[in-house]
């Protein structure tokens, strides 16, 4: 369990963290590297900045080679400030859980890279003001949801299926407009968006994997068409 009046967890080239459990309660920013690797395990990072910077410098803000990979671990993240989950170069997610509670404020993004954000397993839900979608070359589909009105700290986000089964129910935990969720069970049909309702269990970081879900108000409807579907609801 990690506190920090700056960055907790800083290397100059590699962090890699195999399995057990880091919880970075207070930070102003949370993990920061060259190449951040996370190798199973739970990483929890709330912070007033950047929850991940991968970076070779500082004040660089162009791709510098930098990555961050998530294989396996569930990573949650929570920022008041910047971009939640940073790279100045790729991002990738091959398994595990990566849920993202973003900036509320403009142009601060949820996910936010320079090369590419590449996703073939795993589950990812990223709420916040804006956020980057995963990149076309991904192997896994995701949707990215721009709400036209915002949402208010505690609105339940639901994606259903047309026979009402559930892909994903999430909680913002802060104002936000957009929400960019990717998961395996996400296959080329039609789903429905609700807003609202209320979902029994507990939450990772506003993710509820389990739980039953009660339907609010039906904010719209997609069609995935590709691995990238950008929608306005």
């Amino acid at each position: 369990t990690l506190y920090s009046a700056d960055k907790p967890l800083d290397c100059d080239s590699t962090i890699v963290i195999n399995n057990g459990d880091v919880n970075i309660v207070k930070a102003e920013k949370g993990i920061s590297g060259h190449h951040i690797t996370f190798n199973g395990g739970k990483v929890n990072v709330v912070s007033k900045n950047d929850c991940i910077k991968a970076t070779l410098g500082t004040d660089l803000t162009t791709d510098d080679g930098s990555s961050v990979n998530v294989k396996g671990a569930t990573v949650l993240l929570s920022t008041e400030k910047g971009d939640a989950l940073d790279s100045n170069g790729s991002i990738t997610v091959t398994s595990g859980v990566l849920v993202i509670q973003g900036s509320q404020t403009s142009p601060d993004d949820a996910i936010s890279y320079r090369s590419s954000c590449l996703i073939s397993g795993g589950v990812v839900a990223a709420a916040g003001a804006t956020s980057l979608a995963p990149s076309l070359a991904s192997s896994q589909n995701s949707v990215s949801i721009r709400f036209s009105s915002i949402l208010a700290p505690g609105t339940i986000i639901n994606i259903q299926d047309a026979s009402g089964n559930s892909l994903l129910t999430y909680k913002v935990s802060k104002y936000a407009y957009s929400l960019v969720v990717s998961a395996p069970a996400l296959t080329t049909t039609t789903y429905n968006v609700y807003t609202g309702g209320s979902i029994t269990g507990s939450g990772l970081n506003g993710y509820y994997p389990d739980g039953v879900y009660t339907a609010g108000t039906k904010r719209g409807s997609f069609t995935v068409i590709g691995i990238v579907t950008s929608v306005t609801m």
